[in-house]
């Protein structure tokens, strides 16, 4: 990954040291429309509410996703992470399950205007040093519902020390596959004995 900043008036360039850190270049699609979400937003009901997914039994799912799967989770994880990145929210929003986008990231209170002036700004990329990095995407199974869940190891730099795991949730829309969830993990999969 390459930097770009300015130093006392001076251009500079660094190269981030082998990280996994996607960026703008990977944050592409369409920008969910923020006047409607507003307006979907501003309606008495919200969309359904996904299903919840609470720490899912381990192993999770029927059958490990086929390979073509595999490789739409994985870019689906990177655009989310890319977004996320270069501070793009209204690409970002648009990776989100509707369900998911209103009842679990937006809540279901209306936002004041001052939200939604952030909301509706220009993309502002977080400093490398503080940008998510991809460990790893693992385990991408299909669950019973037809959604495909991954486990996904980041390190959101800044914000925690150590990495973080989560089992996140894809429903596929069309012909793309949108964040519909997130669960922690079960770290021990040995059923509790009373």
């Amino acid at each position: 990954m390459i930097v770009r900043c300015e130093v006392a008036g001076v251009a500079v360039i660094l190269r981030a040291p082998n990280r996994d850190l996607p960026g703008a270049a990977e944050c592409q699609g369409e920008a969910r429309s923020l006047a409607a979400l507003r307006e979907e937003m501003g309606t008495p009901v919200a969309a359904e509410p996904p299903e919840l997914v609470e720490n899912l039994p381990f192993p999770f799912g029927d059958e490990a996703a086929d390979q073509a799967t595999v490789a739409e989770i994985e870019a689906a994880i990177r655009s989310l992470v890319a977004c996320a990145n270069a501070g793009d929210l209204a690409r970002l929003y648009a990776l989100l399950s509707d369900a998911y986008l209103i009842n679990d990231i937006l809540g279901s209170e209306p936002l004041e205007e001052d939200a939604w002036q952030f909301l509706d700004g220009p993309p502002e990329p977080l400093l490398w040093d503080q940008q998510t990095e991809i460990l790893s995407i693992d385990d991408v199974r299909v669950l019973d519902d037809g959604r495909v869940a991954a486990t996904v190891t980041l390190n959101r730099a800044g914000t925690q020390s150590e990495p973080s795991v989560t089992i996140a949730i894809f429903l596929k829309v069309g012909d793309r596959w949108l964040l519909d969830g997130e669960s922690a993990p079960v770290t021990d999969p040995t059923p509790e004995t009373s």
